[in-house]
């Protein structure tokens, strides 16, 4: 069963939801389990809208509209360990973003309407490294960057010999070539912002030095140091 407190979803396991339901009345049933999942998919508004069973041959994916809406089985997931796996989904509640066997078998990420049922495009690929982890899915999640300004999928970051970032995002792919003119003997990290992506804090990784982390300003382009660290 899932259950909600306050903003955060989490999985509990049965024997403590009577507990649970006592202890705090401020938990809410979201859905329950009775299609076996081995785990859901909330959109980027918070709503559990999906999800996934690895079923001896064969992924098996779930889907509902809406919280209202019944689950409805999805096709095009039944490839036996090699087909493609749902890992989030976009704020419209039907872009799933999907794990995918390039051909030079590592892990892409494409697209898949879940209300059409129809493959989307690869977005984002890369020859020698795993973008997604199609055996952790949370892994994955925190792999996908998202902005709530522009309701989208804007980038992805990911482990290579170090860390990558592919930014799908003209806006932000700019910055990040303004970083790192600014400081090219480093690997320039964005690693997190404001809601209204005007503040920034960059984290700078210059070899065989400490971590320098700095704020940006973007409507002024200034940057300021904050403080550095070692590793």
């Amino acid at each position: 069963m899932i259950y909600e407190f306050s903003s955060m979803r989490t999985d509990l396991g049965l024997m403590f939801l009577p507990k649970l339901e006592k202890a705090n009345p401020d938990f809410r049933l979201v859905t329950d389990d009775r299609e076996e999942m081995d785990y859901w998919i909330t959109d980027q508004r918070g709503r559990v809208l999906a999800g996934v069973a690895f079923q001896h041959s064969a992924t098996r994916v779930v889907y509902r509209e809406d919280e209202e809406s019944p689950w409805k089985s999805r096709h095009g997931f039944d490839s036996p360990g090699i087909g493609p796996v749902p890992v989030s989904i976009d704020f419209d509640g039907r872009t799933a973003y999907v794990a995918t066997l390039n051909k030079h078998w590592t892990c892409a990420v494409s697209t898949y309407d879940l209300v059409a049922q129809k493959q989307g495009p690869v977005i984002a690929s890369d020859d020698a490294f795993d973008i997604l982890d199609r055996t952790n899915p949370l892994v994955s999640r925190d792999r996908l960057l998202f902005s709530r300004k522009k309701q989208k999928l804007i980038g992805m970051r990911y482990p290579t010999n170090s860390v990558r970032t592919i930014w799908l995002d003209p806006e932000m792919a700019r910055i990040q070539a303004l970083i790192d003119h600014s400081f090219p003997d480093a690997l320039n990290v964005i690693s997190s912002w404001s809601d209204d992506e005007n503040r920034l804090v960059i984290a700078s990784y210059p070899e065989g030095h400490p971590t320098v982390y700095y704020f940006l300003d973007k409507p002024t382009r200034r940057l300021r140091r904050l403080f550095s660290s070692n590793r």
